[in-house]
C-alpha cells in the first residue's frame, strides 16, 4: 500500500511556532528518526526503563498469568481476570492477591483513584433483548420473548450501566455479607466487560516513575509532560509519534520535550527493556504494511490531530532480552484475560523478527459452508502473530 500523499510540517523547535515544509515522501523523516533511535538503542536503558520492565514482570508473577512460547503456543495457563486462584485445601478464605479481578481493579485505580470513582467510570454491558425491562414486561411481548438478536449485534442492541449503580442496589441488602457479594459481582462483571490492557500499562509506568502514593497535582503534571495515562493505548502511541516529530526537527532528543517515549520503526530498531512494542487490530488495515500504518499515524500527528484513526491497538512492555537465544520477553495486560508474558523472536542483529508460525499437523476440518467462524479463529496458529507496527522507545 502506498502511503497517502501528505504535506509534512516539522516544527523548528518546541519553543517556536515556525515550521518548515517537508515533501510528501516520508522516507527522509523516518531516516532521521531511525538514526536517533539507533543512537538511543546503543545506550544502556535508563533507571526508569529498568523499573518499568521490572514492575511489569513483577505484576506477571503476582498475577500468576499465562506464558506463551516463541512458537506462539500457550504452554502455561494462569489466573484470569474474573477468577480466583483455586486452593487444594479446605480453606475457603481467598486472599486479595489471589483474586484476578482485584488485581485488575488495582490497575484501574491507578487511572481513576479510589473504588467509588472506578465504579463510576466502569460500565457493565448487556444486550437489549436480554433485559427484562426491555422484554417480557412490554405489552408487545405478551405471550413470549421478543425476536432474538440476529447476526452481529449493533450499538443499538447493547445497553450499559455504571458499576456504581449496581453497587448502590447492593446496599439495600439486609446483611453485610450479601452486600459484599453483590459489590464483588458488580466489579467482576465490570472487569470482564471493560478492556484493561492500557490501564495495565498506565499502572506499570505510574508505579515505576511515581511510586504508590503520588500527590494528584504531581500526577496531572506528569501525565501532561512525561506519559499520558489512559484507558486506550492510542493516546500514548500518538504522543510518541509527536515526540518523534520534535526529535526529528533537531536531529536528537528535543530539549523541550520531556515525554518518555518516541515512535521508532519496529523492524529496524533494537528493543531494550522498558520499551513498548505495539500492534493494531484495524480490519481495514489488515493488508497494510507496518510502514504504511506508521505513515498513517504520522500524517495525523503532523496535521495536529488529537486522535489517531489507528485506535484498536495493544502494547506490551519489553521485560527481558536474551541475546544468546535471540529472543525477547514482553508482558502485557488483558492478553487472553490475564497478565501474560510472551517470548518473541529476534533476528541475529537482535532486531524484531517475523513472529509467524505454521499450523503444523493441525488438520481439523473447516466449518460447514455458511457457518461463521469466531473472530480470528481461521487467521493463524500463533498467539504472537500480530500486526506489529511500532516500537515506543524510552528516550
Amino acid at each position: 500500500m502506498r502511503a497517502t500523499a501528505l504535506t509534512i510540517l516539522v516544527a523548528a523547535s518546541l519553543g517556536t511556532a515556525s515550521a518548515a515544509a517537508q515533501p510528501s515522501d516520508t522516507k527522509p523523516f523516518w531516516h532521521r528518526v531511525q538514526k536517533i533511535c539507533d543512537s538511543t538503542a546503543a545506550a544502556w536503558p535508563n533507571e526508569i526503563a529498568t523499573r518499568i520492565a521490572q514492575t511489569a514482570l513483577d505484576e506477571h508473577y503476582r498475577f500468576g498469568g499465562h506464558q506463551v512460547d516463541a512458537n506462539g503456543r500457550l504452554f502455561r495457563f494462569g489466573l484470569v481476570e474474573a477468577e480466583q486462584e483455586e486452593s487444594d485445601g479446605d480453606d475457603d478464605e481467598a486472599r486479595l492477591g489471589d483474586l484476578g479481578w482485584w488485581q485488575v481493579l488495582k490497575y484501574w485505580r491507578a487511572l481513576y483513584g479510589n473504588n467509588a470513582r472506578v465504579a463510576a467510570r466502569l460500565r457493565v454491558w448487556g444486550y437489549e433483548e436480554a433485559s427484562a425491562s426491555r422484554n417480557d414486561d412490554k405489552p408487545e411481548a405478551a405471550g413470549g420473548d421478543r425476536a432474538p438478536l440476529h447476526g452481529e449485534t449493533t450499538v443499538a442492541d447493547a445497553i450499559k450501566i455504571p458499576a456504581a449503580d449496581l453497587i448502590k442496589l447492593g446496599r439495600h441488602a439486609e446483611d453485610q455479607d450479601t452486600a459484599e457479594v453483590l459489590r464483588e459481582a458488580a466489579f467482576r462483571a465490570a472487569i470482564v466487560d471493560n478492556p484493561w490492557s492500557a490501564a495495565f500499562i498506565s499502572y506499570v509506568v505510574k508505579i515505576a516513575a511515581l511510586g504508590d502514593t503520588p500527590n494528584l497535582p504531581h500526577v496531572q503534571d506528569f501525565a501532561k509532560t512525561r506519559f499520558q495515562f489512559s484507558s486506550a493505548h492510542r493516546h500514548y502511541i500518538f504522543a510518541a509519534f509527536k515526540t518523534s516529530v520534535a526529535d526529528s526537527a533537531v536531529g536528537q532528543k528535543a530539549p523541550g520535550d520531556a515525554h518518555f517515549y518516541r515512535a521508532c520503526p519496529i523492524s529496524t530498531t533494537k528493543p531494550r527493556i522498558g520499551d513498548l512494542v505495539c500492534y493494531h487490530r484495524e480490519k481495514r488495515l489488515a493488508d497494510a504494511s507496518e510502514s504504511a500504518v506508521r505513515d498513517r499515524v504520522l500524517s495525523e500527528a503532523h496535521a495536529g490531530q488529537g486522535e489517531t484513526s489507528v485506535s484498536r491497538s495493544h502494547c506490551d512492555v519489553v521485560v527481558h532480552i536474551d541475546s544468546k537465544t535471540q529472543k525477547m520477553y514482553v508482558a502485557g495486560g488483558n492478553v487472553q484475560q490475564s497478565v501474560t508474558v510472551k517470548k518473541l523472536r529476534l533476528r541475529r542483529d537482535l532486531k524484531f523478527a517475523e513472529n509467524k508460525n505454521g499450523c503444523g499437523d493441525w488438520t481439523l476440518p473447516p466449518p460447514s459452508k455458511g457457518t461463521p467462524a469466531g473472530p480470528g479463529l481461521m487467521q493463524n496458529c500463533s498467539l504472537n502473530e500480530k500486526k506489529w507496527f511500532v516500537l515506543l522507545q524510552m528516550r
